[in-house]
């Protein structure tokens, strides 16, 4: 139980390491911007460690040829992708339906300091750097050492609650719970980090992207609000049943 606690922790520990260092050398900069340089070297630092024992199935991988393996990438690239905007959709509107956000207004002031960088600077830093950070530390240390030992739905869950805890408010916390299941999921059916990493960059841009185009009339969501989130619901089942049912789900890992 101590190691797995170490095991658990120590990733977590680095990345609040890196932002500390973070802080204090690009002080006076914005939030963003410490959180993009801290990624970045929890990236660096981790992708070197994972890189030398990945995630890999206990179960025989069927040899597939060139031309298959990457008709299989590509289609699985797809479903990941849609992936990370439906779920992005669906969860961001029911936070926003629950009318939780008006209860706790402290999350107005940081996602006004998230958002409030240049556009092309938040799809580089929330669609990759910081993504990329956030899943080797969840899903390539901490949901790998939970998976070895107990049942996907334990990993999951613990993970995913850890990671809507690293948030550190309970808006994203709830919204990070969410997607951090299917982002285990992700990972679980295609043993791969960059599965993962596809879903949550996906997710973010379509954060960014629906932050800045969406609009509600009156201030209020109105119909075409639900009508969305209920198809973006249908769409994450699907994906997620075609992911389950696919003949592509273990590929090789491509990191090596």
């Amino acid at each position: 139980m101590i190691q797995l606690l170490l095991e658990i922790l120590w990733p977590i520990a680095f990345y609040e390491l890196s932002t500390e260092i973070g802080r204090m050398v690009l002080s006076g900069y914005g939030t963003l911007a410490v959180q993009t340089a801290s990624a970045a070297i929890t990236s660096a630092s981790l992708g070197i460690i994972y890189r030398k024992n990945p995630f890999s199935p206990n179960r025989n991988i069927e040899e597939k040829s060139v031309k298959t393996l990457r008709t299989d990438i590509l289609c699985a690239g797809v479903l990941l992708w849609m992936a990370g905007i439906s779920s992005s959709l669906l969860f961001n509107n029911l936070i926003t339906l629950s009318g939780i956000k008006k209860m706790f207004t402290g999350y107005n002031r940081i996602a006004n300091q998230l958002f409030s960088p240049p556009l092309w600077f938040r799809i580089i830093a929330m669609g990759v750097v910081i993504s990329a950070a956030e899943e080797l530390v969840f899903r390539g240390f901490i949901y790998r050492s939970l998976r070895n030992r107990y049942s996907f739905w334990t990993a999951a869950m613990v993970s995913a609650v850890l990671f809507g805890w690293f948030h550190g408010n309970l808006i994203q916390g709830i919204y990070g719970w969410a997607v951090g299941l299917v982002l285990a999921y992700g990972y679980e059916r295609y043993k791969n980090i960059w599965a993962p990493w596809l879903i949550h960059g996906s997710a973010n841009l379509t954060s960014i992207l629906a932050g800045k185009w969406i609009k509600f009339e009156g201030g209020q969501p109105g119909s075409s609000f639900l009508l969305i989130t209920i198809v973006s619901g249908v769409c994450l089942f699907l994906i997620l049943h075609v992911m389950r049912r696919s003949n592509f789900k273990y590929l090789k890992e491509v990191t090596q």
